[in-house]
């Protein structure tokens, strides 16, 4: 850890806060790996480049069970019928509806993202339409709705 400028040890602190680990064990655990030979552990210090690898792990791993959690939560909020082993949410998706045997915590952002987008599509498109009919004298005027706000 003394090689640690203070922007990351601070950040250190901060994950260890939320984790409820010290940041000096946190800090053993991203940046070293423990061997043990014959009864005797010894701690060997990751390369720079595994350390990130080590991190990006670390990161998903964390990603994952939040993930899980959320999905768990809420289909337990959702319909009380599902059993507590089940871990499924439906979204529908206008473009097709990515059906893996896992989803993952950065397949719903990339969902979420896309519903997002098409959401601010339909609203640009038919605000178009809608200002080029009520410009004309030859069709009926209409009012467009956008029912896509409740994704924020």
């Amino acid at each position: 850890m003394s090689r640690m400028t203070a922007k990351s040890m601070e950040i250190l602190e901060v994950i260890g806060r939320l984790l409820n680990l010290c940041p000096v064990a946190l800090s053993s655990l991203l940046l070293q790996r423990q061997i043990t030979i014959r009864g005797v552990v010894t701690d060997i210090p990751f390369r720079p480049s595994e350390a990130s690898d080590n991190r990006h792990s670390m990161s998903q791993y964390l990603y994952m069970k939040i993930f899980n959690y959320l999905v768990s939560f809420i289909n337990g909020r959702i319909n009380r019928e599902i059993q507590s082993t089940a871990t499924f949410i439906g979204l529908l998706d206008i473009f097709g509806f990515e059906n893996f045997t896992k989803n993952s915590f950065e397949q719903l952002c990339i969902n979420y993202s896309n519903e997002k987008l098409q959401g601010y599509f339909n609203e640009y498109i038919f605000r178009v339409e809608q200002e080029m009919v009520n410009n004309s004298t030859t069709h009926p005027r209409f009012q467009f709705k956008s029912t896509n706000l409740n994704c924020q």
